[in-house]
């Protein structure tokens, strides 16, 4: 293994998606507030409670109310659970869930919730995840050993992983839908290079309600929290800091 060698990053795939609704947000194609309902088909029934509905912001902040896997997750290939979920699965189950809680009434870890979000703002963008990443924030960063799918170079670069006697190099797909959201794998200098392009930056209230990226001072001490949870414990979001400079 060196550099340049290709690993699964799984959840941390949910960092490209917290980037990708940033993006959108500063260039107004969608609001941290709106309703995940305006994204999606209106056969498909987002639950609420009450008037509350989930926005784009709830999902990214693992807020939603949402659990974590949908009950009806049921895959052919228990090692890749999440390579057959459509988005009729999806739909199905938002048209049958009944929230427990208000949305944004407390924090939940949810690949439901994130998974619901890259789908709905891809979308949005009229594109697949993948497009939407790669020209929202895999390009813009110049990471081009990123990527959902593998280029014959990149796959013979993927990491072997190994449990008791077996070995395989099959990336799995994360969730939900499989043509759209799978998990990025990523060699390790690109997954660096991301580190360093972004810790440099924090999130503030943009003056008109939508949020904007600025440079990190030196002299502030704060922490830059990257992972929803992560995120959760510091009181903070990918996409919105409620406190910076302390």
């Amino acid at each position: 293994m060196n550099e340049h060698t290709v690993y699964e990053i799984g959840s941390v795939t949910k960092v490209f998606t917290a980037l990708a609704l940033a993006d959108m947000a500063i260039r107004g194609d969608v609001g941290l507030d709106d309703p995940v309902q305006r994204l999606l088909p209106d056969s498909v029934r987002v639950p609420r409670r009450d008037s509350l509905q989930i926005t784009l912001r709830l999902l990214s902040a693992q807020c939603s109310g949402l659990p974590r896997l949908p009950s009806n997750l049921a895959p052919r290939d228990p090692a890749n659970p999440y390579s057959d979920y459509d988005g009729v699965r999806l739909y199905a189950f938002l048209n049958g869930y009944t929230l427990t809680r208000d949305p944004g009434a407390r924090y939940e870890y949810s690949n439901l919730g994130v998974g619901l979000l890259g789908f709905a703002l891809a979308r949005r963008a009229g594109a697949s995840y993948e497009e939407m990443v790669l020209r929202r924030v895999i390009g813009p960063l110049g990471m081009s050993d990123t990527r959902v799918t593998l280029t014959p170079d990149l796959r013979a670069r993927l990491a072997r992983g190994h449990s008791g006697e077996r070995s395989w190099r099959r990336p799995t797909n994360c969730f939900p839908v499989s043509t759209t959201t799978s998990s990025l794998p990523s060699a390790l200098l690109h997954r660096l290079r991301m580190t360093a392009r972004v810790l440099p930056f924090h999130w503030r209230r943009h003056p008109h309600g939508l949020i904007h990226i600025s440079t990190f001072p030196s002299s502030h001490r704060s922490c830059v929290c990257l992972s929803p949870m992560a995120a959760s414990h510091w009181g903070a979001s990918p996409i919105f800091r409620k406190r910076y400079g302390t």
